[in-house]
């Protein structure tokens, strides 16, 4: 007997391999096995059972085991087999991405399914009508069109969710709720759990390789009838799914930037698509692409223009930071140069009013860069050429990016002067700030440098429910989906620090961000007020946010992605190379860059080549970077062009690391 394997190794092809005969009758499509390759084991996962092979048989080798009986049933493959082509990822680690290498060394083992003690169920909450009205257009809704719920911050989006997976649990179907963040997975997986006992699992990269092979195990099993998690969620093998929600659906982080990289909520749709699922989109601020389908009819569209339960939406107010009312006196100016009379006032006054206030700063450390005021000389990472962030608390320097960690100096490795200064803002900075300024306020820093484990992650969102906290102060961590009831005030810090990024989304991004920022504020039986602090009052994001008129900025982003060619105008494709060698990547690239150009000719593909560049980020973690953009009208000239470039790529052995982006989310 022979099987074909989709080995977990960066080969487009599939392998042909021999069975034992101690194995033949153990062996089915689905299952996951070990076989070698090359000079190594590899995982795999059978796809079929040929009758015959092109390969001599005698040549072919033997599998060495079966790890495991199938984990999902030979419907998913085809599914899986799409995202392979449409990404231009090899098949067996697509599959090996759906199929995490820890559950499958011991998923043969049968395990006791800890007790729990369940939460006591949660009655639904009364619907306003026009909940009541979305959630009777996703259960009547004949066709299989995905749903983008277009709610406000707090318009009771997540209720709409239960309610209907209500109504598909009474028809004996499951569900797969994604949320962006792992942050969001707890608050989320508590409401799911106490309106669904005994029924939900969690899915994330944050469990311990035990939780991970508990929980899998409960969702094939079927003792899990929810999954909830972040974006590897979406491959759960979740049986008679009937329903897939992708909460926070414009969110960037739903796209895998390494190995295999897919977009979650795409993937959502395609999967709902493949088997007749339904699939809700939610979100107060959806992304262009999912807004487009939507206005063309592709995608139900269900709006929710008002807060659950009354509560009104905040008032926002533009603070200009360059007002000379607006500053302090020389002798504060350059301790408090980030923070404004105004929004100072209104910490102060929530403060008397014993009233909850949110600062967001989307900067972590004390300061951004350390820098000798004597010869200009700033730190920066060896491994990365980006500059090290300074933390005070521990006296370190650190890099973001690659993790490393230094002794803060106290003479300059330059000039040898003493003259150092912290130079840019960071969460830790406005943190000793602010209790300098207010010493009879209880802070607590919400951002991952002192967040770091799920524990203290739920011990920091119950402190804040519990009222234990006067200001709160934190990175995007806080600014998404998480419901703080009594909140009334939020300040954005630096709320133009991400319009002018290199990057066609930075206006849609900082839209988003700063929308979901605000709608933290005003949540529970008090209203809310927001001051968003910039230097840059007069752009026209912030009078968009003042009148709450998202349709004026979809219609102007929408207009502009039209004109440029952007995306969902067309496909994007990138091609980033990296090496330790400098002249060595800088060669590949161009080299790769001729035969694209030869390709792209000879096909009459039709593509626009743009590059060979330098990466905006040329080191990291070691290796310099070079990318080619490609930018097409078709799907299929796109992917045609990178597989035969990858081929190429792969027959002329070249030297350098090579990674393909379809759909890439982010060029830095």
């Amino acid at each position: 007997m022979i099987v074909d394997v989709a080995v977990s190794v960066p080969l487009p092809q599939t392998f042909h391999y021999r069975i034992p005969e101690e194995l033949q009758n153990d062996m089915k499509v689905g299952c996951v096995v070990e076989v070698p390759f090359r000079r190594a084991k590899a995982i795999g996962v059978v796809l079929s059972i040929p009758e015959t092979s092109d390969y001599p048989l005698e040549k072919l080798k033997h599998i060495s085991s079966i790890l495991s009986a199938p984990l999902f049933d030979g419907e998913l493959l085809p599914f899986f087999k799409w995202l392979s082509d449409y990404y231009c990822h090899p098949l067996g680690e697509v599959l090996s991405a759906a199929l995490p290498k820890q559950v499958l060394l011991s998923s043969t083992v049968s395990r006791p399914v800890k007790e729990v003690v369940q939460p006591p169920p949660q009655a639904p909450l009364v619907l306003t009508s026009a909940q009541q009205e979305a959630l009777t257009a996703i259960l009547n809704a004949e066709d299989k069109r995905p749903q983008l719920l277009h709610g406000v911050t707090g318009s009771g989006k997540t209720e709409i969710y239960l309610q209907a997976l209500a109504e598909y649990r009474k028809q004996g179907l499951g569900a797969i709720v994604l949320v962006p963040e792992i942050s969001l997975t707890p608050q989320l997986m508590n409401r799911f759990s106490q309106r669904f006992p005994g029924e939900v699992a969690v899915w994330h990269s944050d469990l311990t390789p035990k939780e991970r092979r508990t929980e899998w195990l409960r969702i094939c099993s079927g003792e899990a009838k929810v999954v909830v998690g972040a974006r590897s969620a979406i491959f759960a093998p979740l049986k008679n799914l009937g329903l897939i929600i992708v909460d926070e659906e414009h969110e960037g982080s739903y796209k895998q930037e390494d190995s295999f990289r897919y977009h979650a909520r795409d993937v959502a749709i395609l999967r709902g698509h493949f088997f007749k699922t339904r699939v809700i989109l939610g979100s107060a601020t959806p992304s262009v692409e999912s807004y487009l389908q939507a206005t063309k009819k592709k995608y139900g569209y269900l709006r929710l223009k008002d807060r659950a339960n009354d509560a009104k939406m905040p008032n926002i107010h533009i603070v200009d930071l360059k007002d000379a009312r607006e500053k302090w006196d020389t002798d504060t100016a350059k301790k408090y140069s980030w923070l404004s009379r105004t929004l100072a006032n209104e910490l102060r006054r929530n403060l008397e009013k014993k009233e909850q206030s949110l600062l967001f700063l989307n900067r972590l450390g004390f300061s951004q860069f350390l820098l000798c005021n004597d010869c200009g000389h700033t730190w920066r990472c060896k491994q990365c050429e980006v500059s090290l962030t300074y933390y005070k608390s521990t006296l370190t320097l650190k890099c973001h990016y690659c993790t490393s960690e230094f002794k803060s100096p106290n003479l300059c490795e330059n000039c040898n002067g003493s003259n150092l200064q912290g130079m840019g803002l960071g969460t830790e900075q406005v943190e000793s700030s602010i209790k300098e300024m207010f010493p009879e306020a209880r802070l607590i820093r919400l951002d991952r440098s002192v967040v770091k484990t799920r524990k203290q992650l739920v011990a920091t969102l119950e402190a804040i429910e519990q009222k234990q906290v006067d200001i709160v102060i934190g990175t995007q961590m806080l600014a998404k989906g998480h419901d703080y009831p009594h909140i009334t005030l939020v300040g954005v810090l630096l709320a133009d620090s991400t319009l002018n990024f290199p990057d066609f989304r930075a206006e849609e991004r900082t839209y988003q961000l700063l929308t979901q920022v605000a709608g933290r504020s005003g949540r529970g039986e008090k209203a809310g007020r927001v001051y968003l602090q910039t230097y840059n009052p007069a752009h026209r994001i912030f009078d968009i946010l003042k009148g709450e008129d998202f349709g004026s900025f979809m219609t102007h982003e929408i207009q502009l992605r039209e004109t440029y060619g952007f995306p969902p105008f067309t496909r994007l494709g990138l091609i980033r190379l990296s090496d330790v060698n400098p002249a060595r990547v800088e060669a590949g690239a161009h080299e790769i860059f001729r035969w694209a150009e030869r390709i792209n000719l000879e096909h009459s593909l039709g593509c626009t080549l743009m590059g060979p560049s330098e990466s905006p980020l040329l080191k990291l973690n070691g290796k310099f970077r070079w990318q080619i953009l490609i930018k097409s009208n078709s799907s299929s000239q796109l992917q045609t062009l990178i597989k035969t470039l990858q081929n190429k790529s792969i027959e002329a052995k070249t030297r350098v690391a090579i990674s393909w982006d379809v759909d890439p989310q982010q060029v830095m």
